[in-house]
């Protein structure tokens, strides 16, 4: 997981930011709204930022299945 604030010039390794401590694969990534970023992965890994990517929240699994796509949908 990467990001770039300077069109791709430089990279920023942001999977740190996460609390993946099993390594689980992340399948989809979906920019809801300016602030609000959700990942999604294997064994229903769920995990949401409010801050443009400062941070990341785990969220609570829904299940333990993969995920493959976030379908929230925001107004």
């Amino acid at each position: 997981l990467f990001a770039t604030s300077d069109g791709g010039k430089t990279w920023q390794n942001y999977a740190p930011r996460l609390d993946n401590f099993d390594r689980f694969h992340l399948n989809a990534i979906a920019q809801i709204d300016q602030d609000t970023i959700m990942i999604v992965g294997e064994a229903g890994q769920m995990f949401a930022s409010y801050d443009s990517g400062l941070r990341f929240y785990s969220r609570q699994r829904a299940s333990s299945q993969i995920l493959y796509a976030d379908t929230a949908q925001c107004p």
